[in-house]
């Protein structure tokens, strides 16, 4: 009796975790404060840009990213006080970023953007 409720606490817990996942785009609209439009690369070089759609939480959190060199990571820096209205978000050649959603597959929802600085140009 012990190992089956061990078992079954196990698996509540397991299973209440949400998942997270961080995706880096170029973000190309926001639609509504609702919806992110974005475009990621291939999985392999010379593949199309693969467009899609996703949801965006109204609670999301919008950020300037910072590169962290010793994790190799993005983490979020600055707060953009205006959020998806920003200048940043209008422009036609669209905002590097990565996004952190929750949930899976339909379900995933967009929890906060980090805004990412675009490569400089050699001169």
């Amino acid at each position: 009796m012990r190992k089956f409720v061990c078992a079954s606490i196990f698996v509540l817990v397991a299973m209440s975790f949400v998942v997270a996942e961080e995706i880096r785009v170029t973000i190309t609209k926001i639609e509504d404060g609702k919806t992110v439009h974005y475009t990621k690369k291939g999985k392999k070089k010379g593949d199309e840009p693969i467009k899609g759609t996703i949801a965006l939480s109204p609670t999301a959190k919008v950020v300037m990213g910072t590169f962290n060199k010793e994790t190799k990571k993005v983490d979020a820096g600055e707060a953009i006080t205006e959020g998806t209205k920003a200048d940043v978000f209008k422009t036609d050649k669209g905002v590097p970023a990565l996004l952190v959603t929750e949930g899976e597959g339909d379900k995933a929802v967009v929890t906060e953007i980090r805004v990412l600085k675009g490569k400089k140009k050699a001169n």
